[in-house]
């Protein structure tokens, strides 16, 4: 049994090996021109000692066979960094995933991605604009990417669904393509497997973590040039987000709602910080064509 590099890689994710030294290994596996190599069981051991040497305090765990064998069938549902279809905006955030794993259809990547986000208490109001949007950007042809969350990111998948446009929404998950949360979404997560696409970077029966979430959020803020905050109380995971996307430097739309709304408190401060406010479906609509052509160009 010989492992590919994509393989190894995933490989040292189920040894648990730490994500620092899993992009050393990559790292290194590119310096020196080793990315088409393969390596059984011998080969593995000379890299590991080869390895040792070059990167001091990196020392790579012993070789399992029913392990490797795993990381070849999950490779089959992989993208690996630096693969073609590897989301580009993810190479310029911070600590990008060197694995992600997929259920669906690929093809989605190559369209273009907006970021949706907001409260999981969401109001009627905030329901009906969101529905809107997601519909308007189905139009265009671009993909409204969520994370599958109770509220505002269960609405944005299923009225891209309820669009019957096959390919046009994106969720990336908190758990394993293996787990569902939360569990009453279990028969979303299927179709949006089927139908259109959810990616993880997490192994397939991994369980929810907190850290998970925050995870999960920087990589919908990274996906995307532009993320849609729909409602949003002042402490909650989509202000992480949109934080997120402050950092990555993408471009952030709110909705703006009541001054005596808590769902709409945290949209308020993104407006009143510089986030462009969504004021009609129309002109939010072209202000992200405008910034998809400059980015075109550049």
């Amino acid at each position: 049994m010989k492992l590919s590099m994509r393989e190894l890689i995933i490989y040292l994710k189920l040894k648990e090996v730490s994500y620092q030294e899993q992009g050393r290994v990559l790292r290194y596996l590119v310096h020196y021109h080793l990315c088409q190599n393969t390596w059984d069981e011998y080969e593995y051991f000379q890299l590991k000692q080869e390895i040792s040497q070059a990167l001091i305090a990196l020392n790579l765990p012993d070789w399992d066979s029913d392990l490797c064998q795993s990381a070849k069938q999950l490779a089959m549902q992989a993208i690996v960094f630096g693969d073609t279809i590897y989301p580009k905006r993810w190479y310029h955030i911070p600590q990008p995933p060197l694995v992600i794993f997929y259920e669906g259809n690929l093809s989605l990547l190559s369209k273009f991605p907006v970021s949706i986000v907001g409260s999981r208490k969401i109001t009627s109001y905030g329901k009906k604009v969101t529905q809107e949007l997601v519909e308007a950007f189905t139009r265009e042809g671009w993909v409204s990417v969520s994370g599958m969350a109770k509220g505002v990111d269960a609405v944005v998948h299923q009225s891209a669904m309820n669009g019957g446009v096959q390919q046009s929404t994106i969720a990336i998950i908190a758990t394993g393509l293996d787990r569902c949360y939360p569990r009453e979404h279990t028969n979303l997560q299927l179709q949006l497997g089927q139908q259109h696409l959810v990616l993880s970077e997490f192994l397939p029966n991994s369980s929810a973590l907190k850290h998970h979430f925050i995870m999960r959020n920087r990589l919908v803020a990274g996906i995307s040039s532009a993320i849609c905050v729909m409602q949003a109380a002042r402490k909650s995971g989509s202000l992480i987000t949109a934080n997120y996307a402050l950092q990555f430097n993408r471009e952030i739309y709110a909705l703006p709602g009541r001054i005596d709304d808590v769902q709409s408190a945290g949209c308020n401060d993104l407006i009143m910080a510089g986030a462009t406010p969504i004021l009609s479906i129309e002109e939010t609509v072209q202000s992200i064509k405008t910034l998809k052509n400059v980015q075109n160009r550049v």
